[in-house]
């Protein structure tokens, strides 16, 4: 059987490719040292010291500190990858990502973006994102004067829910998130809700732009409309049982169509 190495995913989602695809599944739930030479992609194993993998196809799943160069391997080599690490790896670093989705959208708030060291008086709150961590961390609110000790994305704060358009493949969900943290996201109780169709639509005009078959596009949502966040290129499901199905349904067509 061809080899399939799986990065990233729970150990249930991995049963699971398991028992539905006629493969060697090899996991990592961390991002093993892997490279790339005239097309070919090698993986470090695992259980044999200097001993290297060469799979025929990768499915790679969420985002890891200090992953850049396996993920940059994986783009540039010939193996067949799910989600599309092409694809995906634009939207690693958080002002790219945010760049690329605003022009994907239909307006953004007016963001910048403010080097290390800079010392200024804000008049207006705002929110500093630091760092390339799509889990709601990294981020502060400011006002007035401001010494920035890390480079940062800088947009308005804005009032109103968190809503997250959840897309698998041809599936979509309409999340609500809740916390009594500002972040939303952090420590956030988790609601779906009816889709709304305009956001869906805007949403899925969004990953299509981007390249994205998966995707997480994150909204503020108030009485002024919805407001573009971000768009994660690794949503987790959260708790969603039939989005883990659809993502078990698009792994499975995609290993279909790569091994013919």
């Amino acid at each position: 059987m061809e080899l399939l190495i799986v990065i990233g995913l729970d150990a249930d989602l991995v049963q699971r490719l398991r028992s539905v695809l006629e493969a060697r599944v090899v996991a990592y739930p961390a991002v093993p040292r892997i490279y790339s030479l005239e097309g070919r992609v090698f993986v470090e194993s695992a259980s044999v010291v200097g001993k290297w993998l060469e799979p025929r196809r990768v499915v790679f799943y969420g985002y890891f500190d200090d992953a850049g160069a396996a993920r940059r391997a994986l783009a540039l080599g010939s193996t067949p990858t799910f989600p599309d690490v092409g694809m995906t790896l634009p939207l690693d670093e958080r002002a790219m990502a945010l760049l690329l989705a605003s022009r994907a959208d239909e307006g953004a708030p007016g963001r910048g973006y403010l080097p290390a060291g800079i010392s200024l008086a804000l008049d207006k709150e705002q929110v500093l994102k630091w760092g390339s961590r799509h889990c709601g961390e990294d981020k502060a609110r400011v006002v007035g004067p401001v010494d920035v000790t890390e480079a940062a994305v800088v947009e308005p704060f804005l009032q109103g829910r968190s809503e997250r358009i959840l897309l698998v493949g041809d599936h979509a969900w309409h999340l609500r998130y809740e916390s009594a943290d500002w972040r939303k996201n952090v420590g956030a109780s988790v609601t779906t809700i009816a889709p709304d169709p305009a956001l869906v639509a805007r949403a899925r005009r969004t990953a299509q732009a981007l390249g994205l078959v998966i995707a997480g596009v994150d909204y503020v949502v108030n009485e002024h409309g919805a407001t573009l966040l971000e768009v994660n290129a690794y949503p987790g499901f959260d708790g969603e049982s039939q989005a883990a199905d659809a993502f078990i349904d698009l792994v499975e067509r995609w290993w279909r169509q790569v091994t013919g």
